[in-house]
């Protein structure tokens, strides 16, 4: 069976505007690691690998994911079943990230900054592994 995901149809133009977006966004939780703000550092890594997620799956698959939940966009992101043990780990990775944005967002306490810096290398990891592959032809801005 299947699965039936809300999605937007996209091409090259999205693509080049999702990494904008990223680039942007690492750049501050790369500011806000350096200076120590963790939960800037981990909101802005969270949304930066997002919008790569996006722009990945429009560059494979022509959409991207739409609706609302978050462990829908992490299999969204999953289903497109690429053939790669270096695939699955970002994935995972993706999910790790992705578990964490509502805590990060709207928890009741501040990161501390084992778990910010966990967010960051997921992100860190995740962007290189995205760069060297699906979105070889384009480069953080």
């Amino acid at each position: 069976m299947t699965r039936k995901y809300r999605t937007s149809k996209g091409g090259h133009t999205q693509v080049q505007s999702y990494v904008k977006r990223s680039s942007e966004l690492w750049r501050y939780a790369l500011e806000a690691h350096e200076h120590g703000h963790f939960d800037a550092c981990a909101v802005n890594a969270i949304h930066s690998c997002i919008s790569l997620a996006d722009a990945a799956c429009i560059a494979h698959g022509g959409s991207r994911y739409s609706g609302t939940s978050h462990d829908e966009a992490v299999q969204y992101f999953h289903d497109l079943h690429i053939s790669d043990e270096n695939f699955k780990r970002a994935c995972r990775r993706f999910g790790q990230m992705i578990g964490e944005k509502t805590t990060a967002e709207y928890g009741e306490r501040n990161l501390s900054q084992k778990e910010a810096e966990s967010i960051y290398k997921n992100g860190e990891r995740f962007r290189e592994y995205l760069f060297s592959t699906i979105l070889s032809g384009f480069r953080p801005i």
